[in-house]
């Protein structure tokens, strides 16, 4: 039986080694996505020799776990992960496998299939910096700078949470179709980035005046990619989501080259960014499709 434990602080300082020497794009295979998603997802982590164990209560899957990280040969991984499964009565299930990954399993004959949902577009950053490619985008963020001149954008700071839960409150509120879980999973969110915005050394910015927010952005840095968690605007600001993804930009643009973004963000912002065609799409599989 592997030793797992629960995902915490610690961990993903761990992990995040793991992470950078290996080089993995997946949105979901960065640290701090698992961290801030620990209260839907629960998941554990071991660390044991060469390996590192990872698995997550899925809600419409059930247990998985990652493939093991840490070495190239996973064949002895996948047989502990196997063992775990059958010691704890749990299906084998794994999610999500990146394309490296993919090619090790398939010629251990498991049946994989690639998932759409767990996919993340590669963008260029400097794509966003100004909308050059973009006159609809470019449009909108110069009315909204027209209607907010003394709007600017700052990094956001820990005595900043009272004011950014009155933001969330207000864009609650502008959601119609935002159902309560989901309201209070991305208040979660902000709460663990924020609590942990200097230890993770996280890109988080406010777009504002000097009385109001009009959008928040928090991402981190791994080598060369920024990777965006969380973008949230006012709907009732026409181009204050384009100005915040710009300014998000910007400010990542001083440490990586490349913008990462998970699929389920494009759903979310109904496919705002379809314009720009993405550098890469990082497939996913697992051995189930949701």
């Amino acid at each position: 039986m592997i030793n797992f434990h629960k995902y915490g602080f610690l961990d993903t300082k761990k992990l995040l080694r793991y992470v950078e020497n290996e080089q993995f794009w997946l949105h979901r295979y960065n640290p701090i996505w698992l961290f801030i998603y620990r209260d839907i997802y629960k998941p554990e982590i071991a660390f044991e020799n060469e390996y590192c164990f990872i698995r997550f209560f899925m809600p419409e899957v059930g247990m998985c776990y990652y493939p093991p990280l840490g070495q190239k040969n996973i064949e002895d991984g996948m047989k502990k992960i196997l063992k775990d499964c059958k010691e704890n009565g749990f299906d084998i299930n794994v999610a999500p496998v990146d394309k490296r990954q993919e090619d090790n399993l398939r010629n251990r004959n498991y049946d994989l299939k690639e998932n759409d949902f767990f996919a993340s577009y590669i963008y260029n950053c400097e794509d966003f910096l100004f909308y050059k490619k973009d006159k609809i985008k470019r449009k909108k963020v110069k009315k909204f700078e027209k209607n907010h001149s003394n709007a600017f954008y700052r990094e956001i700071k820990k005595e900043d949470f009272p004011s950014i839960l009155e933001f969330i409150e207000q864009w609650h509120r502008q959601i119609s179709d935002l159902n309560d879980k989901v309201f209070y999973e991305k208040l979660n969110m902000i709460k663990s980035l924020i609590e942990q915005l200097y230890e993770f050394d996280l890109i988080g910015l406010l777009l504002c005046d000097e009385e109001h927010i009009f959008g928040i952005a928090i991402g981190s840095i791994i080598q060369n990619m920024s990777f965006l968690h969380l973008l949230l605007a006012l709907p009732s600001e026409e181009g204050a989501e384009e100005e915040m993804l710009s300014c998000f930009c910007k400010r990542a643009f001083l440490q990586a080259r490349y913008l990462n973004i998970e699929e389920i963000e494009m759903k979310d912002t109904k496919n705002k960014l379809s314009e720009y065609k993405p550098l890469a799409i990082e497939p996913a599989y697992s051995t189930f499709r949701l």
